[in-house]
């Protein structure tokens, strides 16, 4: 939800479809990659200084830890300063941190839900312990979606809570939200463009889901229907299951360990194209962690002869195979990305 309805979520995807943008001109034309493949032009440095202070993302999950100090840093952004059982440690807060905070406020509501005690989920008490508060669950669910709402939601999230003692608190997040709409505007136009560019031509079904997703989504400029988001989520009647209903939920698997859940365009098919797109950048940076996603699409053409093979960590996923004009999703979103045919890991 947050990465199709906020500002943070949409330049997630900015920046990521910038970097994919500067690969496929960086790759355009050559013949073979040695993978992990290193970026040495400068023009990949800033997007990665954004996502770092946007997103915040870090591996801790302490169960025992208490926020000694916040300090707002004008290169880092907010950071925590935090007692733990590993010693003092400081810690970026953003993107990440808030999601978790909200998955955790939210998931609350459910019937089979059991509490978290780990950071960053139970950051919300830490916050509550620091500044002497009595906020609840649902004002820190707020607080986070609203703070999302920026480019970098660590600041607003902090700012926020600071003037909790001194403005009503719903007025405040109405304020902030609404001085953040043409940020938000420009962020979600502008992935949209992206989007196209990089999907139109050989996977327009994720381009009509995503020009659906986001043309609805103006709704939620509204402050009152987007807060609405929220209201049990979690229930049936929400407006968040409704949103799922009506637009699905393309990185999701099915019963039947089938992505694309919900989603009812024809061509849905397409919808593996954005694990394909992960997939493609996990193994041009030598970071596939497991077998190739699409590895049951190729079981029945495993006694066939492959002429060519993508063979890194993929247990032989026919890389140019073709079987009734149907090519393997990696294969094609690799040649639509036109990333050289031939990839060789360095010794």
């Amino acid at each position: 939800m947050q990465d199709i309805t906020t500002t943070a979520g949409y330049e997630r995807l900015f920046n990521l479809l910038a970097k994919i943008d500067y690969l496929c001109r960086e790759l355009h034309g050559k013949s073979e990659v040695l993978i992990p493949y290193e970026i040495k032009n400068e023009e990949w440095g800033p997007n990665e200084e954004i996502e770092k202070i946007m997103d915040c993302h870090d591996d801790y999950n302490w169960k025992e830890y208490k926020i000694l100090e916040i300090i707002e840093d004008k290169k880092r952004g907010v950071v925590l300063k935090l007692e733990t059982p590993d010693g003092i440690r400081e810690t970026l807060f953003g993107a990440y941190q808030i999601e978790e905070i909200m998955a955790e406020c939210c998931e609350s509501t459910h019937p089979l839900y059991s509490p978290c005690d780990e950071y960053p989920y139970s950051l919300w008490e830490k916050f509550n312990e620091y500044f002497g508060y009595k906020l609840t669950k649902y004002d820190y669910a707020r607080l986070s979606f609203v703070s999302l709402n920026n480019t970098f939601p660590g600041i607003d999230f902090y700012t926020m809570l600071k003037f909790v003692p001194k403005i009503e608190i719903n007025l405040m997040m109405r304020m902030v939200y609404e001085s953040k709409m043409k940020i938000k505007d420009y962020f979600r136009t502008e992935t949209l463009k992206k989007m196209s560019w990089l999907y139109g031509c050989n996977f327009p079904g994720i381009v009509k889901w995503y020009s659906t997703c986001t043309k609805q989504n103006e709704k939620y400029d509204e402050y009152d229907k987007f807060i609405a988001l929220l209201d049990n989520m979690l229930s049936p009647a929400s407006e968040f299951n409704s949103f799922v209903e009506n637009n699905g939920l393309p990185v999701v698997r099915d019963g039947k360990n089938n992505f694309g859940y919900g989603v009812k365009f024809d061509g849905d098919g397409d919808m593996y194209g954005l694990i394909a797109l992960q997939s493609a950048v996990d193994v041009l940076f030598d970071k596939s962690a497991f077998d190739c996603p699409f590895r049951k699409f190729c079981e029945k053409f495993e006694d066939e002869t492959k002429e060519e093979r993508m063979t890194l960590d993929c247990l032989g996923t026919p890389w140019n195979y073709q079987k009734d004009e149907k090519t393997c999703i990696m294969s094609r979103m690799w040649k639509s990305l036109g990333f050289p045919p031939n990839v060789t890991r360095k010794n």
